[in-house]
Parts: C-alpha cells; structure tokens; sequence
C-alpha cells in the first residue's frame, strides 16, 4: 500500500493531525513487519527442536504390526493350571495352515533366521512355520489316527513322532507332577508358561494368506481344503520327503 493510498483514507475536509496520524499508522506496519516474521521463525524453530525428536522416537518405536513383536514372545509371563479338556471341540482349532507365516527377507536376515523358500506371489518375503503350531498339528492327527484305530507307520507319522520328541527335548517342562500312588504323576499344576494366545495373534497377523491355495495348485490339484484337511488328520499326506 502506497503513501496515497494512505492518504486516501483521510477526511476531504482534513486537518494536519489527520495526516499525520495516516503516516505514523505506515511508519508502525514498517517496523512491525519484520517482527511478524520473526516471531513466525521463532515459533517454528521452537516446534521442530521439540517434535521432531518425538516423531523420530515414535518412528523407531515397533508397530504393533511389525514382526519385532516376535521376541517378547519368549517370555514365560503366563501361569496356567493344566485342565482335563480333551473334547472335540478344544482338538478341532489345529488346522493344516496354522501358523505357516509370511515375513520380510530383510526382517528375517537382519534377526539371524536361516533363509526360507521365498513366499509365492508376495514379493521381498520368505515363508516359515511357527513351531508349536507343528507340533499341535502333529499331536492333533496322531490323536485322530489313534481314535479311529487307523493309526500306523506312515512317513508322516513317524515324522510327527520325530519332530514331537525334538521338540519335547527342546522345551524341557521343569513342572514338578505329584503322585499319590508312585504310577500316576498329575500334570494339574500350575505351569510357568509363554503366552500361547499372544504367539497366535502374531502368527496370525502374518500368516501367509495365500498357502492353502499354493499348496492346492501345486501339490494337491485334485483336493479341496476341506478333503486336504481331512487327509492331513488321519495322517494321509505324504511328508516332503514323499513327494513327487
């Protein structure tokens, strides 16, 4: 805004007073100006020193979607007293594809795990199992195979056995069982247990989505889930090793 556009703002029938008013109002805004700015730079200054480092921190921070979550898992933060629950329905939630997981190559590499087959179609990740979802498949078909007493050495159960007793040794159970007639020792003890509901959300946030239809397409084309589930729990698929 000019000196005459200033000026323009005085009244027709003026006074000398007026007219200097106009120029004190300009001189202000002059000398104002910069100090808008400055305390805008200010300000600004002030919000990056305190909130950059924040985000910063939140940004190193694992998600509660990103696989770092694995190693919290390890804990034994559970106690659970053991109840006789051998129904049906408490067998029925071990499925073929539980635990099978799809996870970032750079993830697993940078943590140490050995390298896996690359997962089908799901580009920059690798495919593995969580282990105690191996052992439960296992356990849960040997224990169909022996209700329906067809129950015999096939390749995949004596894997089973093989991979129930490594991983038996493994995870060694220091629960201390009492007796009371020197044959029968209760397994109704309070055990010092890893959180097995919080291992199945993280298996299950990774899972691999796309294994049942692989698995289908590429090695059992003349199946549906529901017969490959079938088959798994009376032990009559084939081990890897059985293969064509």
């Amino acid at each position: 805004m000019g000196e005459d556009d200033e000026l323009e703002n005085v009244p027709l029938v003026g006074t000398d007073h007026a007219q200097t008013s106009a120029r004190h109002q300009k001189s202000w805004r002059r000398y104002l100006s910069p100090l808008y700015w400055l305390v805008a730079l200010e300000t600004l200054n002030v919000l990056l020193f305190v909130g950059v480092p924040s985000i910063l921190a939140r940004a190193r921070q694992p998600s509660a979607y990103t696989p770092d979550e694995y190693f919290a898992l390890s804990d034994f933060n559970r106690t659970w007293l053991f109840e006789h629950d051998d129904s049906q329905e408490s067998w029925d939630d071990f499925y073929l594809e539980n635990g099978i997981i799809s996870i970032s190559t750079e993830w697993a590499d940078h943590h140490g795990f050995s390298p896996s087959s690359l997962t089908p179609d799901v580009p920059g990740e690798m495919s593995y199992q969580v282990g105690v979802f191996h052992s439960l498949h296992c356990l849960s078909m040997l224990r169909k195979g022996v209700l329906n007493g067809k129950i015999s050495p096939s390749p995949h159960i004596m894997h089973c056995l093989l991979h129930l007793r490594y991983n038996l040794m493994c995870n060694a159970d220091l629960t201390l069982g009492d007796t009371e007639d020197y044959e029968h020792y209760t397994i109704h003890q309070p055990h010092k247990c890893r959180d097995f509901n919080a291992i199945r959300r993280w298996a299950d946030t990774f899972r691999w989505k796309g294994f049942m239809d692989w698995t289908l397409a590429n090695l059992y084309p003349n199946d549906t889930v529901e017969s490959l589930r079938e088959k798994d729990k009376l032990g009559r698929l084939p081990v890897k090793e059985d293969l064509p």
